[in-house]
C-alpha cells in the first residue's frame, strides 16, 4: 500500500511539474505578443554584487534594478519587472551591462519602452536589453516532454498496481493436466 501511496505522489508531482513548466513556456511565448508603451522612468539603480562559490571562486555580477509608470487606456501602472522571469537582470560584466541596455534607454534613461498584458495591464516587462523578451524560456521542450513521460509511466505503474498478478503454475502441475486431457 504504502509503494502504491509514493507511486501516485510521485506521479502527482511530475504532473504538476510538466504543468508549471508548459505554463512558464506559454508565458515567454505570449509576452512577444502583448502591445508596447512608452514608461517613465520612476528608479534606476546599476550596482555590482560579489558572490563565492563553494569552492572558493569568485564572481562579480552587475545587476540592473528599475521602477517606471506607464498608462493603458487613462490608468496609471507601475512596475519594475525585466524579463519574464523577474524584476532583476544580471551581467557578467559592466560593459556588456552598458551594451546591452544602452540601446533600450531614452532620453537619457528618463523613459523606457514597456509591454503589457493585453487583459491585465497592470503586469508588464520593461525592455531593457534583447534579453528582456527572450523567447526561450529557462526550461525547454525537451524538460516538458521529459517529466511529461515520467509522470506518465508512473501513473500507468500506479494503475498497474492494482492489476492481480497472473497465475502461473508449476512445471508438474502442467504436466499434470497434459496426462489428464489425454
Amino acid at each position: 500500500m504504502l509503494d502504491r501511496l509514493i507511486v501516485l505522489a510521485l506521479a502527482i508531482g511530475g504532473a504538476w511539474l510538466t504543468w508549471s513548466l508548459w505554463n512558464e513556456r506559454q508565458t515567454y511565448l505570449d509576452v512577444e505578443h502583448w502591445p508596447t508603451v512608452m514608461a517613465e522612468v520612476v528608479k534606476l539603480d546599476e550596482f555590482e554584487e560579489t558572490r563565492e562559490t563553494k569552492y572558493g571562486s569568485k564572481y562579480k555580477d552587475y545587476l540592473i534594478e528599475l521602477e517606471y509608470r506607464y498608462q493603458v487606456d487613462g490608468q496609471t501602472f507601475s512596475g519594475n519587472e525585466l524579463s519574464a522571469s523577474g524584476n532583476q537582470m544580471r551581467w557578467s560584466s559592466s560593459e556588456k551591462m552598458l551594451a546591452d541596455a544602452a540601446p533600450f534607454f531614452f532620453d537619457q534613461g528618463q523613459s523606457v519602452r514597456v509591454v503589457f498584458h493585453p487583459e491585465q495591464p497592470a503586469t508588464s516587462i520593461a525592455i531593457v536589453c534583447e534579453r528582456s523578451l527572450e523567447s526561450e524560456p529557462a526550461y525547454s521542450w525537451f524538460s516538458i516532454l521529459i517529466c511529461g513521460g515520467f509522470t506518465a509511466f508512473l501513473s500507468l505503474a500506479f494503475l498497474g498496481s492494482f492489476v492481480a498478478d497472473p497465475i502461473q503454475e508449476t512445471e508438474a502441475e502442467f504436466i499434470q493436466s497434459l496426462r489428464t486431457s489425454s
